[in-house]
């Protein structure tokens, strides 16, 4: 029964019939990419800027001829007693630095840490608290670098002539 069906002409028909709708199929495919267009290089685009030149802007120099009072330091390199208004420098921490807190004690929160070698204004003290003898220093280059520090670890290396 299959030799009447498979006889050479049938197959080569439907032989003939696959190539075609592969090639339609094939046809269909590539007519739906898309088309290649000419791929154009990029525009550079360079934006000169002129680098900044300085403008001196003239100073008007004031002079006052009234003498004024400037206070002298006297300096103490081997250490002083520390009062309101000497220079003194934090020392003997080992590197380590000193912590200045928001008050005279150790149960007052740390505000910063002042570094070894750094030198600070006394501007209050002195007052007692957790068995130390505190001051209230400030920088001299920030204010808003100032709290209380112990003086076990404190030099005096400047003080204001009265």
């Amino acid at each position: 029964m299959f030799k009447r069906f498979l006889s050479p002409l049938v197959f080569f028909v439907a032989m003939g019939l696959a190539v075609s709708l592969l090639a339609v199929i094939f046809i269909i495919f590539w007519s739906t990419l898309p088309a290649k267009s000419a791929v154009q290089a990029p525009t550079v685009v360079l934006t000169v800027i002129a680098a900044p030149t300085s403008t001196p802007i003239p100073l008007t120099p004031t002079v006052s001829l009234t003498p004024s009072v400037t206070p002298t330091l006297n300096l103490s390199p081997n250490g002083g007693s520390i009062q309101v208004g000497a220079y003194v420098q934090i020392t003997g921490t080992g590197g380590d630095g000193l912590r200045l807190r928001k008050g005279p004690g150790t149960d007052y929160e740390q505000i910063f840490l002042g570094r070894e070698a750094e030198v600070f204004l006394v501007k209050d003290g002195p007052k007692e608290g957790s068995g130390y003898t505190w001051y209230y220093l400030e920088a001299p280059y920030d204010t808003n670098r100032s709290g209380w520090a112990v003086s076990d670890f404190l030099q005096v290396v400047a003080s204001q002539a009265p």
